[in-house]
């Protein structure tokens, strides 16, 4: 990779100095650049590849390219493309493929949420096995969506500061050690205009992926639908947005310092919240804390909305055993303390049934065949997903105390999700039903648990008393043709 005499581009002397300025790189660093086939990869790939041949840079890259398995030949196209673009620089190239539809199915994510979980675990297994920084192409307008996409979920203080040019992630490797990722983004000073000028100069040519376009994801909606608006008010608003960004991260990071430095004086050896503690503490620096210690347990930080952060700190002053859903894990209340569960770890009370008092009913989404959604039912979460029959195997079609599979056409109204009402009948048998007053009663479920729990119905034929049973005359047999599989709060237990 020899280079010697070349000019370098404007674009490429702009990375180099927002190279030095941040300290992303030291001379001689091993990379990892993720390319997709994208414009914004393959800019950085070809701005990097000139930028490492300078003295004081030599930088030994390698390039990563994830295969999804979404697009058909379309994706295959793009492997192809990427792999023979490093041919042609004479760099190496390492392409795997993974299964995100698969992966979307079986843990009822989106199919972006899936592709970005197996791309990162993949990419970062082989930084850390290569001991090589991680590269990304995010540009300045990824981070300004980013900002604006935290901002709109109640994310705190730490939404303004959107993505950093360098931030240390850990991968699990499988014998349980923690390998510990550089994950380097050195185009957050650029706009996807002087990428593309960039690559018309050099005239490289790029992929384009056909879902970039499509408005059904939130972050796509934000590019082509919100971010042209600002930029209509004032024709520097990136410029201006990512400028005050860069001058909040530093002030950001002394406060966040300070916050570490609280949320070490309010937990105890275990880690658990001393609830004590933290109530004395004013409201603002209250939520914060509960933002920092969710970040400290766990990686579904991120996915914390303002209705979790309210709720963590209402629990503060619950009464001992109450416990909230959050993104990944429960939250108990103890005698004194707040305590951390990882979603793996929960285990239910035995009688199964989960507490939860409606002001008005929840109305399930119109669903269509391969589509999912994730509906809040009070500080719970419920996973709801629709399959053709051909899509899931038998196996799949679990009976879990807190996953049910019902036959979609024999719904006959919208369900809704509330408590019981007068006239509610459930079928114990496929033929006949009974009240479900009477069920309970049958069932001994405690009179404490009955007005607070949670249904199912479908008008007044109740599809599903969540944590408990679920109506007969619903469940999947030979003549489905549609599947709606429902989770409750990701919370499993063997029926």
């Amino acid at each position: 990779m020899c280079l010697q005499g070349v000019i370098m581009k404007e674009f490429e002397r702009k990375l180099k100095n927002y190279i030095m300025k941040e300290a992303i790189f030291e001379p001689g660093d091993r990379i990892l650049i993720a390319v997709s086939g994208g414009a914004d990869s393959v800019a950085l790939l070809r701005a990097m590849y000139t930028i490492s041949a300078e003295p004081e840079c030599q930088y030994d890259i390698e390039v990563f390219h994830v295969e999804h398995g979404i697009r058909g030949e379309e994706s295959v196209e793009d492997a192809r493309f990427v792999e023979n673009l490093c041919v042609d620089l004479d760099i190496r190239c390492k392409t795997i493929g993974i299964d995100a539809v698969s992966y979307a199915r079986e843990n009822g994510l989106s199919l972006e949420e899936s592709a970005r979980i197996l791309r990162y675990a993949c990419m970062q297994r082989f930084a850390c096995e290569n001991k090589q920084k991680l590269v990304v192409a995010h540009h300045g307008i990824d981070n300004i969506e980013t900002m604006i996409f935290q901002l709109s979920r109640g994310s705190g203080l730490r939404g303004f500061a959107g993505m950093a040019p360098v931030k240390k992630m850990h991968h699990f490797v499988d014998d349980g050690e923690v390998c510990s990722v550089t994950v380097c983004r050195p185009l957050l000073f650029a706009t996807r205009a002087e990428i593309i000028s960039y690559l018309s100069e050099i005239e490289q040519e790029y992929r384009t992926d056909s879902t970039n376009s499509d408005v059904a994801y939130d972050r796509n909606r934000i590019r082509h639908q919100i971010l042209p608006v600002l930029q209509e008010i004032n024709p520097e608003a990136y410029h201006h947005i990512m400028k005050s960004m860069e001058m909040l991260r530093p002030i950001l990071k002394q406060h966040f310092e300070e916050m570490d430095e609280i949320l070490n004086l309010v937990m105890d050896e275990d880690k658990d919240l001393i609830c004590a503690k933290v109530l004395a503490l004013n409201q603002e620096v209250r939520q914060e804390i509960m933002h920092e210690w969710v970040r400290y347990h766990s990686t579904h930080a991120k996915d914390l909305g303002q209705k979790h952060i309210e709720a963590l700190v209402d629990l503060l002053s619950k009464e001992v055993g109450k416990s909230i859903s959050i993104p990944g894990a429960r939250v108990v209340r103890s005698y004194h303390t707040l305590k951390y569960v990882d979603g793996t770890q929960i285990q239910m009370k035995e009688d199964g049934i989960i507490q939860w008092k409606f002001d008005s009913a929840i109305t399930f989404p119109e669903m269509l065949p391969g589509q999912s959604e994730l509906i809040d039912v009070g500080t719970y979460e419920m996973k709801v997903m629709l399959y053709s029959v051909n899509e899931l195997e038998t196996s799949e079609i679990q009976e879990l105390t807190y996953t049910k599979c019902f036959d979609y056409d024999k719904i006959q109204d919208n369900i809704q999700i509330r408590n019981r009402m007068t006239g509610d009948r459930i079928a114990v048998l496929k033929h006949g039903s009974k009240k479900l007053k009477d069920y309970f009663i049958d069932a001994k479920i405690p009179r404490e648990l009955r007005d607070g729990a949670i249904v199912l119905a479908d008008e007044q034929r109740i599809l599903w008393v969540v944590g408990d049973r679920m109506a007969e005359d619903y469940k999947v047999d030979k003549h489905t043709k549609y599947i709606l599989k429902i989770e409750f709060g990701g919370i499993q237990k063997d029926a």
